[in-house]
């Protein structure tokens, strides 16, 4: 017996078979910073909660709850990628967020306080200030992301200015 079979260009093949690889994991450093610009909108909304009713201001706290709970995962996988080798930065990483988390607690209590308050009631500057803390220990957080990241990359930046080296190197070489 003959059988035949249509099999489609190589090319073709190609295509369909890369475009059914799964994407690639956006690095941990995008999800942090995604995430931590997230519990920034939370704390926003905490603020204004608090001159709002208790529904919007429950709302707020449960969101910004959510929210610190996705920033600690995201901090712990981006701690599991420095690699057990570097127990200093992990534990660097780690202390950040938790920074961030005790100052969300505090957050969350000087918004229970200032609930209902007038504009000028004291209750309702300790709340900006708690407010001006956890933005501080956001920005902090990422800052130690960013140089977490920087020394990490700086050996393979120092491998791509070495090879752009020798290329011109070669390129002048041979017009010698």
């Amino acid at each position: 017996m003959f059988y035949l079979f249509y099999l489609p260009p190589l090319s073709v093949s190609l295509r369909l078979s890369v475009s059914l690889l799964p994407l690639p994991a956006p690095p941990p450093r995008e999800n942090i910073l995604k995430t931590a610009k997230a519990l920034v909108e939370d704390t926003k909304m905490l603020v204004s909660g608090a001159a709002s009713g208790q529904d919007k201001l429950a709302q707020a706290a449960q969101s910004s709850a959510k929210t610190i709970t996705q920033l600690t995962d995201v901090v712990k996988l981006g701690a599991a990628s420095v690699g057990s080798d570097d127990p200093e930065t992990q534990v660097v990483l780690i202390n950040a967020v938790k920074d961030v988390a005790k100052a969300l607690a505090e957050l969350i209590g000087a918004t229970k306080c200032a609930a209902g308050k007038a504009a000028d009631d004291p209750s309702m500057y300790q709340l900006k200030s708690a407010a001006k803390v956890m933005v501080t220990n956001v920005t902090s957080l990422l800052k130690t992301v960013k140089a977490v990241e920087d020394e990490a990359t700086r050996g393979t930046r120092a491998l791509e200015a070495t090879i752009e080296c020798i290329k011109q190197e070669l390129t002048v070489s041979s017009h010698l």
